[in-house]
């Protein structure tokens, strides 16, 4: 990662199938970090606690399980993505398509002019979708 010109990298375990609460972080040699909390020395003197042996274990396997699949995956979900962009699109005069072309494959981000967002989705039960990111939950 440091030919990269990466400095610190994170990874949320959730993201790729493995169980919430545990991810990664990764940090160039040399490249420190202040401790989060204070107590004992684990994760190289970064947090006191013991590690979560499971969870570990458990995100091992789902990056290892994304190695394996991600291009196929990727693959699928990007065509899921553009035919359910293309059934939008012919169906909702206006509707602006964000984040251009240089998008995650299973994130379609999209305007519904005047529409407020909370109220689309109350109109729409059977869809699985958002109006912004879980860390934002409760505004519009």
């Amino acid at each position: 990662m440091a030919a990269w010109g990466i400095d610190a990298l994170t990874l949320a375990g959730h993201k790729l199938y493995a169980p919430k609460g545990i991810g990664v972080l990764y940090l160039r040699r040399g490249h420190a970090i202040p401790s989060v909390l204070d107590g004992a020395g684990q994760e190289g003197g970064r947090r006191p606690g013991t590690e979560n042996v499971p969870y570990i274990v458990g995100l091992g396997r789902a990056c290892r399980i994304a190695r394996e699949q991600l291009t196929e995956d990727s693959t699928r979900i990007a065509a899921l993505k553009e035919r359910l962009w293309q059934a939008l699109v012919g169906g909702v005069p206006r509707l602006r398509r964000l984040g251009g072309e240089l998008t995650l494959p299973n994130t379609l981000n999209v305007l519904f002019p005047g529409a407020v967002g909370n109220n689309l989705l109350e109109a729409t039960p059977a869809i699985a979708a958002s109006t912004g990111s879980a860390c934002h939950a409760g505004s519009s």
